[in-house]
């Protein structure tokens, strides 16, 4: 076997002890190219060409860096999960593609895994329950059985599962529900229509449109509330009184939001 070729580093380390002729030249030397072609005036016609070579070989042996990294992380996840070795000369992508399901991509690149939501052709919902590889002249993969192109990005759904309050639900956070009784979000189930259910830790669950993140109204609350300045009221439930208001109308809008909010609280039956 021929000597293993020395890393850039450690040739251009020769160069250094080196102290004799041109620097272009003994460079090149060191580093095994040859001399560069010298007009014996414009040293910065060698430079650019010893920049150049430079560059090339710092590239290459980053990238054989980074492919023997690859490869010898994938050799041992083979082994550990019993995977068949890459061939020699195959590529980790090829490798990939021989022995792993490829998945269909979401737009931003994000792989699409069992579970996930993706949006239809017909604008509807659907959850990914089964996924299917075909490989031939034209690579298909199947989401829940029906076939698309490998190449062609799947679009997730633009509804989010949104409270009343306009907030996103996240699973794990406290929420109350239009009867005003408080609950811990478990899981978020989508329906194919686009609504969406809490699902809730005691088994019960509500319609993400009918959830806030508050607390709801109480008739002690609207009653400590109806003591205050209708100004201040109103400064505090964030009733817009226009530039210039009266207390006339700062009182006309406290009455007609503590109404509001009464009718609320009785329509629920709370106290």
């Amino acid at each position: 076997m021929g000597e293993t070729k020395k890393g850039v580093a450690e040739r251009l380390r020769g160069y250094e002890g080196a102290d004799d002729g041109c620097s272009m030249e003994r460079l090149a030397k060191a580093m095994g190219w040859g001399a560069p072609v010298c007009n014996g005036v414009l040293c910065v016609d060698c430079y650019g060409r010893i920049i150049g070579k430079l560059s090339e070989e710092l590239d290459a042996e980053l990238t054989a860096a980074r492919d023997a990294s690859a490869r010898e992380g994938m050799v041992f996840i083979a082994a550990a999960e019993g995977w068949p070795d890459l061939h020699d000369g195959e590529s980790v992508t090829e490798w990939m593609a021989r022995c792993w399901l490829p998945r269909p991509l979401y737009e931003d690149g994000e792989p699409v895994q069992m579970g996930d939501r993706y949006l239809m052709a017909n604008g509807s919902h659907d959850t990914v329950s089964s996924l299917s590889y075909s490989k031939g002249s034209v690579d298909y993969v199947s989401i829940n059985g029906r076939r698309r192109m490998l190449s062609e990005r799947v679009k997730r759904p633009a509804t989010e599962a949104l409270g009343a309050d306009g907030k996103p639900i996240v699973v794990g956070e406290t929420v109350w529900n239009r009867f005003g009784t408080k609950n811990t979000v478990e899981r978020l189930e989508y329906s194919k229509s686009g609504l969406v259910k809490v699902w809730y830790k005691n088994g019960h669950f509500d319609i993400s449109c009918t959830i806030t993140h508050t607390p709801p109204d109480t008739q002690q609350k609207i009653d400590d509330d109806a003591t205050m300045p209708p100004a201040e009221y109103c400064a505090v439930r964030g009733i817009d009184l226009g530039d210039d208001p009266d207390r006339a109308t700062a009182t006309e809008a406290m009455v007609l939001d503590l109404l509001r909010r009464q009718r609320a609280v009785l329509a629920r039956g709370g106290e």
